[in-house]
């Protein structure tokens, strides 16, 4: 089984690419936790972390991550979602 996260710009996927240790995150967990996959041998391995130390940073990204799908899938116009990445810090979208 393998684990793609797309954030539906593939630049900004790479620049914001977090790898803890081989581990990548997929999602936050319905209790708050990070829960990522690392492959080894072939076979991918899940594992959940507290959002604490270096797993908060892989939280707030994920956080992000989420959000700007949600805008994406909704009816705001290009300009509106644009105005959002720029309030957390993300450039405009070339692609809107």
């Amino acid at each position: 089984m393998s684990y793609l996260i797309c954030t539906g710009n593939e630049a900004v996927s790479k620049e914001a690419s977090i790898i803890i240790n081989d581990w990548r995150p997929l999602r936050i967990d319905s209790r708050g936790w990070v829960v990522v996959v690392k492959n080894v041998n072939g076979l991918d391995n899940v594992k959940e972390f507290y959002p604490a130390g270096e797993w908060k940073k892989a939280y707030e990204y994920l956080k992000i991550q989420s959000e700007l799908r949600a805008l994406l899938f909704s009816e705001l116009t290009a300009e509106q979602i644009n105005e959002y990445r720029m309030a957390i810090g993300l450039p405009p979208s070339e692609g809107l």
